[in-house]
């Protein structure tokens, strides 16, 4: 037998898998609570100590190699748009966080925010081979906003993707797969190369940038332990990962609705519009709209409640009492009580969101989940739109734990949008796509399609 170790690293847990690639089955499962954020007193700044997500997949793979002798390959899928930057070797680099948001911070002694300010210097039109646009949570414009706020800081470090460092630390070799590399805002994606010149824009051209993995089975290198020779594959994009295991097909769209939300549809081109174009597999791509209404947005009022609660009762609550409440006391009539959810700042609003049109009555936790839901299905109908033309949409696909945890939602989405809205095939639909991206390093040779058997398989045994 065959055997591959997946690694899915999430913002809340780090997620493991080991695959018989050889016979459709999941052998193990891991689950651990991701590294926290450490302490700030900037709530703009996510940081966390890189290195500790190393030690969790190196004790993952140590387990594993000590009760499994065969275990052949390492997958690794990890979240976008962060970075891990090394000031020197052996630093103990922090990973930013695609939740980091420093960049919208004023630049000292200036009336502009960091990214004001990259914006005023980087038109949209150098940033169109990138595929992305400047934005609170990218990596490149929370690295410049990082290097600017602190002289001191060396600006001819190192910079990897998180997925990169981890196999870094592994076998040695700063590779990462371009779906990665291409969030941080510095990739020409046609052409597969870093885009340098804007680096130099920017004033921070002397930073070492991984190499770019030429291929989806790209070797990386090697890492052994115990009696295991290990194939480390390059990292995988946890975005692309998901829609791979959604299955989502031409003419579909897909809202993948977790910690974030994205709206995506396929395409075969490098189109340009009111979205990012973002590399998938075998040279294809996906639009993507990002920084949807998603789970962090829906805490920011459980959150709210909670306090509420434990400030009035001098008792703690647990979210899933309050969303057993919401669902217990959930109606269709929001009684003319508006939310909007952009709670975080996105690239074109960056206010906050608010609750409005309260009247005497109104202000119930019933009307403001109703709300919140209409208003996220809206936002989704809206912008699957200028992804794809709603008379060639054929099916709607929600993926993500809060599409499976939120049937009120996506009623609401078909409610908006008239077309067939289903669940992805599994609640955990990067289970579907690891195992898939396994199959496929275990043998490059065919193409992802000629794996549906195998993947139909693996389902009906789930």
């Amino acid at each position: 037998m065959s055997k591959f170790v997946a690694v899915d690293i999430g913002s809340s847990f780090v997620k493991a898998a080991l695959f018989d690639v050889e016979n459709p089955t999941v052998l193990e499962h891991i689950k651990e609570a991701a590294p926290s954020k450490l302490p700030n007193d900037n709530p703009n700044k996510f940081e966390v100590k890189a290195n500790l997500y190393v030690e969790i997949v190196t004790k993952i793979l140590k387990d594993l190699s000590a009760k499994y002798n065969d275990l052949q390959g390492l997958i690794l899928s990890t979240q976008m748009h962060g970075f891990v930057y090394e000031k020197q070797i052996d630093d103990d680099p922090l990973y930013i966080s695609w939740q980091d948001q420093r960049c919208i911070d004023l630049m000292p002694g200036c009336k502009l925010s960091f990214l004001d300010y990259l914006k005023s210097i980087i038109s949209p039109e150098k940033m169109a081979s990138c595929g992305v646009y400047l934005k609170p949570s990218m990596g490149f414009c929370n690295l410049f906003a990082m290097l600017k706020a602190d002289p001191s800081i060396k600006k001819n470090g190192k910079l990897y993707t998180l997925g990169s460092y981890i196999s870094y630390k592994l076998t040695g070799n700063n590779v990462c797969h371009r779906q990665n590399a291409a969030p941080l805002g510095l990739v020409n994606i046609a052409e597969n190369k870093w885009n340098y010149e804007l680096l130099e824009l920017a004033g921070i051209p002397e930073i070492e940038l991984p190499t770019l993995a030429k291929s989806d089975s790209e070797l990386v290198g090697h890492f052994k332990i115990n009696d295991c020779d290990i194939s480390v594959y390059p990292d995988f994009g946890d975005q692309q990962i998901s829609v791979l295991g959604s299955n989502l097909q031409d003419n579909e769209a897909l809202i993948n609705i977790a910690t974030a939300c994205q709206v995506i549809c396929k395409t075969d081109s490098i189109d340009k519009g009111l979205f990012e174009t973002r590399p998938y597999f075998a040279g294809s791509y996906i639009k993507t709209i990002s920084n949807m209404p998603g789970g962090r947005g829906l805490d920011v009022i459980i959150n709210f409640i909670k306090d509420t609660v434990e400030k009035v009762t001098g008792k703690s609550v647990k979210a899933v009492e309050i969303w057993n409440a919401v669902h217990g006391a959930y109606h269709k009539d929001s009684h003319e009580l508006t939310v909007d959810p952009r709670f975080y700042a996105t690239y074109d609003h960056m206010t906050g969101g608010a609750i409005s049109h309260i009247n005497s009555s109104n202000l119930r936790i019933s009307n403001i989940f109703a709300s919140l839901f209409d208003e996220m299905a809206k936002t989704y109908w809206q912008t699957i739109q200028t992804l794809i033309d709603k008379e060639k949409l054929t099916k709607i696909i929600c993926a993500g734990g809060v599409s499976w945890r939120l049937p009120e939602l996506l009623e609401k989405i078909r409610e908006k949008a008239s077309k067939p809205c289903s669940l992805s095939p599994m609640e955990d639909e990067a289970l579907i796509g690891l195992f898939l991206i396994s199959l496929y390093c275990h043998d490059p040779s065919k193409s992802l399609t000629d794996y549906s058997a195998a993947i139909a398989k693996f389902i009906a045994k789930r």
